[in-house]
């Protein structure tokens, strides 16, 4: 069989490939077993950032910083889509409790919603606004704004593209 050589560094093109993806694959097999034991998205997305990256020069290297952060955000993803869900749901449950009483509940904990905010583990946020309310996940920035929408925090902080909490209101507010 003919091999082909590359110019640049006398290596077969085939070994060069297998030295890239070995690169590549070596940091994500060394985090597998954190990953496997993760028991939410939570400790998987700390398991992925803490990936190992291995010091070098050259474009596989620089390949790998560059995609290391990007699978990193397949968990965030992944919790943000938790919480999404988990906010529609108890926003449903709530509208059911106030179908039933007439009234709107005091908690979410009150009328069982026992699912918690998957960004830091804690209840989520629940207020009555007048004849309705809001429900939030702290979101991927972690930190309790008190509900506010990201059009509710108007300018967002620059480098925190994500400085807002991920919300349900009913009833939803009209826009102008």
């Amino acid at each position: 069989p003919k091999v082909t050589v590359t110019k640049r560094d006398g290596l077969p093109a085939g070994v060069r490939n297998q030295a890239y993806l070995a690169r590549h694959v070596q940091a994500y097999l060394a985090a597998w077993p954190k990953m496997q034991v993760a028991k939410d998205l939570r400790q998987f997305e700390e398991a992925v950032k803490a990936l190992d990256v291995p010091p070098g020069k050259g474009p596989s290297y620089l390949a790998l910083e560059v995609l290391t952060p990007v699978f990193s955000q397949v968990a965030s993803a992944g919790i943000r889509s938790q919480a999404v869900g988990d906010l529609a749901t108890a926003k449903v449950v709530a509208l059911e409790f106030r179908a039933r009483t007439g009234r709107l509940p005091k908690s979410l904990a009150g009328i069982g919603v026992k699912a918690t905010d998957p960004f830091t583990g804690k209840p989520y946020g629940y207020r009555v606004e007048g004849n309705g309310f809001r429900i939030w996940s702290v979101g991927q920035d972690r930190v309790d704004d008190g509900g506010k929408t990201r059009q509710e925090a108007g300018r967002l902080p620059a480098g925190s593209p994500q400085s807002y909490d991920e919300v349900v209101r009913y009833p939803r507010p009209r826009t102008s």
